[in-house]
Order: C-alpha cells, then structure tokens, then sequence
C-alpha cells in the first residue's frame, strides 16, 4: 500500500493525535488496534489523571408506576444538571451513576437494572426511555428494587468512594412477598458495605414517609419530602436553543466506527442527545465542557475520532467493515481527508459551544439566586443538598 503524498500528512498532523502513515484495511479477525500497544505518553498521564480522582457513585431507585409521570419527566430533565454539580467539586472527582426502575409484581416489569457506570450519556438515553405506567394498588415492589440496588449492582469498592442510594417513590413497600429480602435486612447490609440510602417522599403519603424515615435513618441517610411532580424547576436561558442546535451539528461530526453492538449503542445515545429538550442539551454540553478528552462528544466506544485520540484506534489499522459505509466506499486518501475534515468541523463547534456555556452559567447562577423557597425545594435541589453534605464524609468538598 503506497504511503500518502506529503499534502495529506500537512493536513493531518495538527489534528490527530496519533502518528499518521498509509491505512491499510485490515479484515476484522485480523490483530488490528486493541493489539497494539500505544507509543506516546498521552493515554498514561489520562490515567495518572484518573488515579487522583475520588469517585462519587449515585443509584437511583425509582419508583415508574403511573402516579410518579410528573417526577420521572422532570428527572429526565435534570439527570445533566445533577451530574454536573456532583462534577463542581473542589477536588477531582469521577462520576458514576447507576439506576434500578421499579413497579410491582404483575406489571410488565418489577425490576429494571442499568449498571453503575461514568458513562452518563448511556444513563441518559436510558432514562429518557421510561414511561410511568402501572401500579394502582398502593404497595409496590420496593423491598426488591432496594435490595438489589445494595446487593447485585457493581459498586467500587475502594475506601474514598462516596457510595450512595437515593430511593425515590411516593408507595410502601408491599410487605407479603415471602421470597422478598426485606428493607429491615437491607439496610443492615448497606451499612456494612459503606452504601448510603436516602429516601426522598413523592407527596404526603404518611405510610410510605414512616417507612421512608426509618429507611434512612437505619442506613445513615436522609429523609427529604418533595411534591408529587417532583417541583421540578427548568431554568431556562438565551443560550439554550443555540447550544442545542450546536449540539445537533456536533452529532453530525461523529464517525460510527465499531461491531455492530458498538454501533447500536453509540446510535442510541446519539438519538437521545438530538431528542434533549434545549435546557437539558445545555446542561449536557457543560458537562461535556470537562471533558479530559478534546474530541469527545459522548462518554462511550462508537466515534472514530474519539478512538483514535484514546489510540483505542489507529490510523494505520482500520477495520474496513466497522466504519460507516460511506467510508467504506472511499479510497484511503478520501477516508484520511473525510476524518481530518470531521475534526476541523468538530473542533470549531467545540468551542462555540464551551463559550457559551460559560456565559450560560453566569447567566443561570443569577436566576437560581432569585428562586423562590418553594422552587428550592425541589428534586434536584434536595437531591444536590444531600449529596454535598454526605460527600464531606469522604473529604470531598463544595
């Protein structure tokens, strides 16, 4: 395979992070980018960066019967807003959140597990999936839901992980289930395992708060009581339907590359970031503003760009059919100007968007300021109150 006249590599070599020579196609059983060994020093000092971090692991269990639609829309909402001010720590710390959905026996699910993972943008398109529904006759699963989220999902287990549950509906739980470990039992094994569960109260029900109460109490959490919708508050700004529409075009930049599973999973994501109302878009860009990574649009595998920066990819070692079909039809010149061209255009809108989510969150801090005692008490606000309060224990400051 002939090397690239000079032109390309003038090109190229601003903009990618990896040594770029000719790319060879290689079949896909064929020892190809996961074989190789990285030869720069970029992806250990990633790591060195890593090392320092603390991690702070947030599960939900939510309740997704009928009565909790308000809540679950407003959670959808704010599930950006909160990943970023768990972020805004004094120090560096690595975000993990995980979510099990619950309903009750007899509805289409009792259970819904999503693994405990920094990859908020897969949180995020599976949450946006869920639809309220069922329910009805006041008890509902929780002893199951709780005593898998403490006892089935993948918690970290070093000692400076700030470990927490946040148990969220507005039913008890329905006691009669013979095979059910019980709350009681739970929370004993939480306590052991360092996990922390608080109990936030959808609505006035007086059952389901003694219970919640002593939820939290048992497992060293705390107890809050919100209204039934959540009080969920969107604060909306001048610069949220140009952020979104940024965000639309930084989509557009991603090269799928990958197996078909890959590509499934980075397409999923892909779509929920183009269906984000403009308010959560922006605050999914801020998040995205941390990034460690300049070409990340989203936290998972699936955009060649993003592969190549982490040198998870090479240049020289491209697998023919994990690329796009338009790729796939290019000659070898044609693919390298199509991935140079794809990062100039990224890189652009990166920085539109970083500059505007500075003068967003000027502009955001203001009107949080002016919100009214009532408008604090909400999902997210209760939620971010808490967690800067237990994150003191693991030395992690706000």
């Amino acid at each position: 395979m002939a090397y690239y006249k000079s032109k390309f590599m003038k090109i190229l070599l601003p903009l990618l992070v990896c040594t770029t020579i000719a790319i060879p196609i290689v079949a896909s059983g064929a020892s190809g980018a996961n074989d190789k060994t990285p030869n720069n020093a970029a992806p250990a000092a990633h790591k060195q960066t890593q090392a320092k971090q603390q991690t702070v692991e947030v599960v939900f269990v939510l309740d997704t019967t009928g009565s909790m639609g308000g809540l679950l829309e407003g959670a959808k909402n704010k599930i950006w807003h909160i990943a970023n001010e768990i972020q805004n720590a004094k120090s560096d710390v690595n975000v993990r959140m995980g979510l099990i959905a619950y309903r009750d026996r007899g509805d289409v699910y009792v259970t819904k597990h999503f693994p405990i993972s920094s990859d908020i943008h897969q949180i995020y398109a599976d949450l946006i999936e869920f639809r309220a529904a069922g329910g009805g006759d006041a008890p509902e699963s929780v002893n199951q839901a709780l005593s898998e989220a403490v006892t089935q999902l993948n918690w970290s287990q070093a000692d400076d992980t700030l470990r927490i549950i946040f148990l969220v509906g507005d039913a008890p739980p329905k006691m009669n289930y013979s095979d059910d470990m019980k709350y009681t039992q739970t929370v004993k094994i939480a306590k052991r395992k360092d996990i922390i569960i608080n109990t936030i109260l959808a609505g006035n029900s007086q059952r389901t708060k003694k219970i919640w109460q002593e939820i939290a109490q048992n497992a060293n959490g705390a107890f809050s009581q919100i209204a039934q919708d959540g009080n969920v508050t969107i604060i909306k700004t001048p610069y949220d339907e140009q952020i979104h529409q940024l965000n639309i075009e930084l989509n557009a930049t991603i090269i799928l590359y990958g197996d078909k599973k890959v590509k499934q999973q980075a397409s999923k994501v892909m779509k929920s970031m183009a269906r984000a109302a403009p308010a959560a878009s922006s605050d999914m860009a801020s998040y995205n503003a941390k990034r460690l990574t300049k070409s990340q649009v989203f936290s998972g595998k699936g955009d060649l760009l993003q592969e190549l920066e982490l040198n998870r990819a090479t240049i020289d070692n491209l697998i023919l059919e994990e690329l796009p079909k338009i790729m796939q039809a290019m000659d070898d010149a044609q693919r390298q100007t199509y991935i140079a061209e794809m990062q100039t255009k990224r890189t652009d809108i990166q920085q539109q968007i970083d500059e505007l989510v500075k003068q967003r969150a000027v502009y955001k801090a203001d009107e949080i300021g002016r919100l009214s005692a009532q408008d604090q008490n909400s999902f997210d606000a209760n939620l971010m109150k808490i967690i800067k309060q237990q994150a003191a224990l693991k030395n992690i400051k706000y």
